[in-house]
């Protein structure tokens, strides 16, 4: 094939040029090449099949679940004037045999068809008789029992390969692991495929996240405060991990006076329906879901997308977070997690089947790792895009600059970061933690900070010979210590399912060396002061908890949701610079003269008391 000729192919999609890794997808797939391209959601994986289906002879098969997608796309397509249909359940009876005539008779360059249709006797009659130069696999990652989203059906997609023979086959997936490649590639028959992986990084997309310590009040004052103040007027898509969660929050979020509905699995399709409207008709200011919202729902100017809940995989996040800023604008993707996340994830993994059969331990194994995985990641305190680059195994993660994304909060957090080094008794905290991960006996950073600090706690093993080497030390800060040193690189884990902390080859020079250890310290370091009362932002911790009693009460006489009075961002501010004048108060971000007028004497009385 010519080059002008796929240069006018590519033009006829609109298109000027590639994206990254779609000219080696599509070059592959027109030289006779099977392929196996992990794209993003949002990445261009659809042209990627549609291109060469439209320069390539016969009519290319597009295996899809999802009937909204499949009828997106064929709206594309004709509106390029590209012959193309679908056989789909939704279908009258007089359209699915109009696409049954069109596909026989080769009218067709693209026919979409569920995974579900695949093997019926009559869809085989018609494939026998048919040129099919490419079976395009979309969510490929359905196919693999242990994987994070396996469908049934999509077993189907193997056999009928193997008895259609296409010219080449091409799976596409947003979110396949290196570890789930290759059980793609056994299961759908692929030979000697070309791997091409790219896309995961948006530098348009922010992520934050962010642990909630104390209950349920502060975690539904964060989540209601990244709500209210969110960018644009369109809603956020707020993500939880149960229908009840969903509802309860829903019912919480809209006793502050937010606009909310919820979406999940139970709800009636008139719910559902009345949600999704709301949602991409901008009236709403937060839709709380379960993963069942936003398959097939394309709101490409999406602003936020907060987990209120951490997710059970980086496969699910990422393509939930995936979903905002989809128009290439500024977006943000909020992670406001709390300790107990991790458990109702591990009960609904150990769940039984629907039907109830014990799950298959592989399933089990699989999903428990890459909970595993993801829930250390956010304990950690590196680049969020960098983990998830990482997990992809996209090559675009080594190009991150040695500072960082510049698109997470850890990055911006770290920015101002300086490595210090380690003298007394910080240096003996370090060392005495790199000298127990150093032993044969080896455990999870739960249970080794718990042994160092002697605790009594049932499974802690009081004959370890670390037991106790801390027991003057918090095993909270214990645990801090261990992440910090695990974040710069003298601690590694091992092991997937029940990862173990181990010393790393950095960590054991550093020990056999006598080296001066050192950390980088950021601003709000919480091992840099672990007994202050005041962070090393500045804020006096005192002082903020105080200036939220007063705000709440104030909220509470205006009959208005706290932020109305003031946000976050600038009680951290009050309690940082403590203005002691109206001039200086109106320095402050967020306080103009309307609130001045109103709380100015308020603030200046409380700002004057003595800790």
């Amino acid at each position: 094939m010519t080059d002008p000729a796929l240069h006018d192919a590519l033009r006829r999609f609109g298109h000027d040029s590639f994206r990254p890794g779609q000219a080696e997808v599509v070059g592959a797939l027109l030289g006779g090449r099977d392929v196996l391209a992990v794209f993003p959601t949002g990445g261009g994986k659809s042209l990627c099949y549609q291109l060469p289906a439209l320069l390539l002879p016969g009519t290319t098969l597009v295996v899809s679940p999802l009937i909204a997608l499949i009828r997106d796309q064929l709206a594309g397509l004709h509106r390029r004037g590209i012959p193309a249909a679908g056989i789909d359940s939704a279908q009258s009876f007089t359209e699915r045999r109009q696409a049954e005539r069109d596909f026989a008779a080769g009218a067709l360059k693209l026919l979409y068809v569920s995974p579900e249709r695949l093997l019926t006797p009559a869809f085989l009659e018609l494939a026998a008789r048919t040129e099919i130069p490419l079976v395009a696999v979309d969510e490929a990652h359905c196919v693999v029992r242990w994987g994070h989203d396996f469908r049934p059906a999509y077993l189907e997609v193997g056999a009928f390969l193997r008895r259609a023979h296409p010219g080449r086959i091409g799976a596409f997936t947003a979110t396949a692991a290196p570890g789930l490649r290759g059980a793609i590639a056994v299961s759908l028959g692929l030979r000697a495929p070309a791997v091409i992986v790219h896309g995961f990084l948006r530098p348009n997309l922010h992520l934050a996240a962010r642990k909630i310590e104390g209950g349920a009040e502060p975690w539904l004052a964060a989540v209601r405060e990244a709500v209210a103040g969110r960018e644009g007027a369109g809603p956020a898509l707020v993500y939880v991990t149960t229908r009840k969660v969903a509802e309860e929050l829903a019912t919480a979020l809209a006793a502050s006076g937010l606009r909310t509905a919820h979406y999940h699995g139970d709800c009636t399709p008139e719910q559902r329906e009345r949600a999704q409207r709301g949602f991409l008709a901008n009236g709403l200011d937060a839709l709380v879901a379960t993963r069942a919202f936003g398959m097939g729902v394309d709101k490409r100017d999406l602003r936020l997308v907060v987990h209120a809940q951490m997710s059970g995989s980086f496969e699910d996040y990422y393509q939930e977070v995936g979903r905002a800023g989809r128009d290439g604008a500024p977006a943000r993707g909020e992670i406001l997690w709390r300790g107990q996340d991790y458990r109702t994830h591990d009960f609904l993994i150990n769940l039984e089947g629907e039907d109830g059969a014990a799950r298959d331990p592989e399933v089990l194994r699989a999903a428990r790792q890459r909970l595993n995985i993801f829930h250390q990641a956010l304990g950690a305190q590196g680049c969020l895009w960098r983990s998830i680059l990482d997990y992809f195994d996209d090559p675009d993660a080594g190009a991150l600059a040695a500072d960082g994304c510049g698109a997470c909060s850890r990055c911006a957090q770290r920015r101002g970061a300086v490595h210090v080094e380690l003298e007394g008794r910080e240096a003996r905290i370090a060392e005495v933690i790199l000298r127990a991960a150093a032993l044969r006996r080896r455990f999870g950073r739960r249970k080794l900070a718990l042994i160092l600090a002697g605790s009594s706690a049932q499974g802690v093993p009081a004959t370890h010979p670390a037991f106790g080497a801390l027991k003057e030390v918090a095993q909270a800060e214990i645990a801090r210590w261990v992440q910090a040193l695990l974040d710069e690189g003298y601690l590694g884990q091992e092991g997937d399912e029940y990862p173990v902390i181990a010393l790393t080859a950095k960590g054991a020079e550093a020990l056999e060396m006598g080296e001066v250890l050192t950390l980088a310290r950021a601003p709000s370091d919480p091992i840099a002061a672990p007994h202050s009362a005041r962070s090393a932002v500045g804020a006096d911790v005192a002082l903020l908890a105080r200036l939220r009693v007063w705000r709440r009460e104030r909220a509470q006489q205006m009959g208005q949701p706290a932020y109305v009075v003031f946000n976050d961002k600038t009680l951290h501010a009050l309690a940082e610079a403590r203005p002691g004048t109206r001039e200086h108060l109106l320095a402050v971000p967020g306080i103009g003269p309307a609130k001045l007028e109103s709380f100015g004497p308020d603030l200046l009385a409380l700002l004057a008391e003595p800790d």
